[in-house]
C-alpha cells in the first residue's frame, strides 16, 4: 500500500481517538480540521504516527492538545516552542539518551565489579588492558 495512504489512515485513526479525548473534556471538536492539522504538523515536524496512535492517554493528550493549541493554520507552523513528544526528532533523541544511560549503567556496573573483585591483586595490575580483560570476563559470565 502507498506510504502516504498508510499515513493518512493512521492520521484519521489518531483524529478518531482525539475525538473521544475532546468529547470527554467537553471541548468542541472538528474532525476534519484536526485531521488536517495533524497531517500538516506531520509534514513540518515528522511524527511517529504509529507510536502516537498507541501512546498512553497522558502522552497522547499532550501531543494532540499541544497541536490543537499551538499549530497556527495561517503560518503553517507550531508556535510557543511546542514540539510533540512523538516527533521523530524527540523519539530519536530519547532512544539515544536511553542507549547512553544504558552504556553508562553498564560501565559503572563493570567498574564496581572490577573494584570489588577480591580475587584481583589490584596493586600489580594497574594497566587498562588487564582491567578490560577482567570486565570482558565479567560480561561473558552474565
Amino acid at each position: 500500500m502507498n506510504q502516504k495512504l498508510v499515513e493518512l489512515k493512521t492520521i484519521a485513526a489518531i483524529s478518531n481517538r482525539a475525538k473521544s479525548l475532546f468529547d470527554n473534556a467537553g471541548v468542541p471538536f472538528d474532525h476534519l480540521s484536526t485531521t488536517m492539522d495533524i497531517e500538516k504538523v506531520h509534514e513540518i515536524c515528522p511524527l511517529n504516527l504509529d507510536a502516537l496512535l498507541d501512546a498512553n492517554q497522558g502522552n497522547f493528550g499532550h501531543d494532540i492538545t499541544g497541536i490543537y493549541n499551538n499549530f497556527n493554520r495561517e503560518t503553517g507552523q507550531l508556535e510557543n516552542c511546542f514540539i510533540p513528544r512523538y516527533s521523530i526528532e524527540n523519539v530519536e533523541a530519547e532512544a539515544k539518551e536511553e542507549a547512553e544511560a544504558e552504556a553508562k549503567r553498564a560501565y559503572y556496573e563493570d567498574m564496581e565489579y572490577y573494584a570489588n573483585d577480591r580475587t584481583i591483586d589490584h596493586s600489580s595490575h594497574d594497566n587498562g588492558a588487564y582491567q578490560s580483560e577482567v570486565i570482558a570476563a565479567h560480561r561473558a559470565e552474565k
